[in-house]
């Protein structure tokens, strides 16, 4: 879609229940008088984002709750919803083109609120404005006549910032969030999908395809580590596509990119982000209001990394802070060892963490889903990881399970 002038082109469609919306539908309903809400719980993707463009463009506070939270849940994150959070909106607005409306929602003064659990499994409120969610945002010639897969949930950073590249370049947008793999190569192939974003976790659950999908080009990962096996396994199944690193948080949005298992600092953040004791620091002008910032404003993120390069920096993650598994005074880092399972050709999921222990304080557990039709044994597991990780590394006990449980954020939920 290359003109900027209003037409009913498709933006997004879900085919579960049938749910489309065009961009001239957008238009109409945000010129017109509205009822919004601030906290939007309904079960429908469609009626969030009529909803969500209609706050930024009015400047109100949006609260970004999963579409299928419960009134427990809610109250559980923001309290009583107030008589106020529902209101009128009288104002009468005339678009005469979409470009129009998107300077509109760059110069939105809305707070837009999200939660993310943190290291205490409490519910911790971050607040950002618009920049969080545009910043990574391209536009131009180059990014028009994609269609996007939205393997997200939309009120998620991740997902909101694939829903503003699709709709700034005026895009389709595909929904694919927490649909069957049969389901989603289905509708690869039928609107000829051209970009997914997903976490590894995603596209290791759709290993192996059926085939190979050449009308993806775009490839990107993000919210956990990725490995150079799932990369392997991408590039077999879409032979066309560029795939790309990215880190990013519910705290700082996205902010590095890598083609490979490096990462560069860029010029414009080498004065915003640095590595304080091995860990990943960003400067407070790149997180959400709400954040614990240190007496020199920096967010610790968590992340322990490795500096590969001076001048420019490239780094390397290794894993999470609060993950490292203390056995009899050594610290296991759990990620190397499920980067290790999941080299196993058969096995699909992993999943590493430590169970208490009177001796050694912790021993080292894991958890395995195979591909399907595939069965392997606890000793043949055992033997396959003797081969590259030390014995105090190799898991105590491991479990084959049928499914390991996913976070709404589509990623392994940690033990």
């Amino acid at each position: 879609m290359q003109s900027t002038d209003l037409n009913s082109n498709l933006l997004f469609f879900d085919e579960a229940i049938s749910e489309k919306l065009t961009f001239s539908e957008i238009v109409d309903y945000v010129s017109n008088p509205l009822l919004f809400s601030r906290v939007y719980n309904e079960k429908s993707t469609k009626g969030f984002i009529l909803n969500f463009i209609a706050g930024l463009i009015n400047h109100r506070p949006v609260y970004l709750v999963d579409l299928n939270s419960s009134e427990n849940e809610i109250k559980r994150l923001i309290g009583e919803i107030k008589p106020e959070f529902v209101e009128e909106i009288h104002v009468k607005r005339n678009f005469s083109s979409f470009k129009d409306l998107l300077d509109a929602i760059r110069s939105s003064q809305s707070d837009l609120i999200m939660f993310t659990s943190g290291t205490t499994g409490e519910p911790k409120k971050i607040i950002h404005k618009i920049d969080s969610f545009l910043r990574s945002v391209k536009t131009g010639s180059e990014n028009t006549n994609k269609v996007w897969g939205l393997c997200f949930s939309i009120t998620h950073m991740a997902g909101l910032q694939v829903f503003f590249q699709a709709f700034f370049n005026q895009c389709p947008l595909i929904h694919l969030y927490q649909y069957k793999k049969s389901e989603i190569e289905k509708l690869i192939g039928s609107f000829s999908i051209t970009n997914l974003s997903g976490t590894p976790t995603f596209y290791r659950m759709l290993m192996p395809l059926s085939g190979s999908f050449n009308s993806v080009s775009q490839i990107t990962l993000g919210g956990e580590k990725s490995s150079s096996t799932l990369v392997d396994q991408l590039k077999l199944f879409f032979p066309k596509a560029r795939i790309t690193n990215i880190y990013a948080s519910t705290e700082s949005g996205s902010i590095l990119k890598s083609s490979g298992e490096f990462f560069e600092i860029k010029k414009e953040f080498s004065s915003k982000i640095t590595i304080i004791d091995n860990e990943l620091c960003v400067h407070k002008d790149l997180v959400g209001k709400g954040i614990s910032i240190d007496e020199n404003g920096w967010y610790h993120t968590g992340d322990i990394v490795e500096i590969i390069e001076q001048n420019p920096i490239k780094l390397k993650f290794l894993h999470r802070k609060t993950d490292a598994i203390n056995v009899g005074g050594i610290k296991v880092d759990p990620t190397e060892i499920e980067e290790e399972l999941l080299k196993h050709p058969n096995i699909k999921l992993a999943r590493v963490y430590g169970r208490k222990n009177s001796i050694l304080g912790n021993i080292v557990m894991a958890e395995i889903v195979c591909i399907e039709d595939k069965q392997l044994s606890e000793l043949e597991i055992k033997d396959f990881l003797s081969e590259t990780l030390q014995e105090f590394k190799i898991p105590r006990i491991i479990k084959i399970v049928d499914n390991i449980e996913i976070t709404q954020s589509g990623k392994t939920k940690k033990i």
